[in-house]
């Protein structure tokens, strides 16, 4: 899982930087970010955006949302132009 401001710079490693407006970005064959066991697919991972953890109680303030991309760059760019908000929840 990495971490992303929004001019779209991984802020993962320096937690001096982070807001809360970043998002957090992971890849999965799961069908879900939060399975972490289980039958996944065998294509390939698709891209899962939330918004982040952030301090002082590190509670993610948003749900896992599947961009139904394979891109993590394309997905970092569309959050970077038009934040969370860009992303549709699919069903």
């Amino acid at each position: 899982m990495r971490r992303y401001n929004r001019q779209g710079i991984d802020v993962t490693e320096d937690p001096s930087r982070w807001t809360p407006d970043d998002c957090e970005i992971i890849r999965t064959q799961y069908h879900h970010p939060e399975v972490l066991a289980g039958q996944h697919t065998n294509g390939p991972a698709h891209v899962w955006i939330r918004l982040a953890e952030y301090p002082p109680n590190f509670v993610p303030h948003g749900k896992w949302v599947n961009t139904n991309s394979h891109k993590a760059h394309e997905v970092v760019e569309s959050f970077k132009n038009a934040g969370i908000e860009s992303f549709d929840e699919v069903p």
